[in-house]
C-alpha cells in the first residue's frame, strides 16, 4: 500500500464552495437538542450536511429560541431559510417543535448554496433552492 495525502477540508472549505456554485448537499444527521445553561430561553442543535460533490462532511450548529417546549425560529436566524424550505412558510416567525424539525429534515437532499452574514461575528447560512429526489 501506498501512503497517499489528502487533503483536510474545514468549515470554512465547506462554506467556500457552497458560496462559489450551488450544489447537492444531504442532511445525514440532525442531533438532539441541548438547552443552554447560560441562556435563558435559548436551545441548540447540530445538523451534519454532506456535500455530493466531494463528500465532505460538517456539523453546523443552530441557536434557537426555546420556549414550553416551542422552537421559535424568527426571519433573520441561521436556521430559518432550511425551515421556510420545508414548510412553505415564507416570512414571519416560524413554530415547531423538534420532532417537526427531525421529521421534516431527515434524509432531506437537496441544491444549497450558502451565503455569508456579517454582524457581531461573521458566520454563513446555507440556502436551499430545490429539492432533489434520492433514488
Amino acid at each position: 500500500m501506498a501512503f497517499e495525502r489528502v487533503e483536510t477540508l474545514d468549515e470554512d472549505d465547506f462554506y467556500k464552495s457552497l458560496m462559489k456554485q450551488a450544489q447537492k448537499v444531504s442532511i445525514i444527521d440532525i442531533g438532539k437538542l441541548y438547552e443552554s445553561d447560560d441562556k435563558e430561553n435559548q436551545a441548540y442543535f447540530y445538523i451534519k450536511y454532506m456535500l455530493a460533490s466531494n463528500g465532505q462532511e460538517q456539523s453546523v450548529a443552530y441557536n434557537v429560541k426555546y420556549i414550553d417546549d416551542t422552537i421559535i425560529v424568527p426571519e433573520g436566524a441561521k436556521l430559518y431559510p432550511l425551515l421556510s424550505f420545508v414548510s412553505g412558510i415564507e416570512d414571519g416567525e416560524i413554530h415547531c417543535n423538534k420532532q417537526d424539525i427531525d421529521d421534516s429534515l431527515k434524509d432531506l437532499s437537496f441544491k444549497a448554496r450558502a451565503k455569508k452574514q456579517k454582524g457581531k461575528t461573521t458566520w454563513y447560512k446555507i440556502i436551499p433552492i430545490e429539492e432533489i429526489s434520492v433514488e
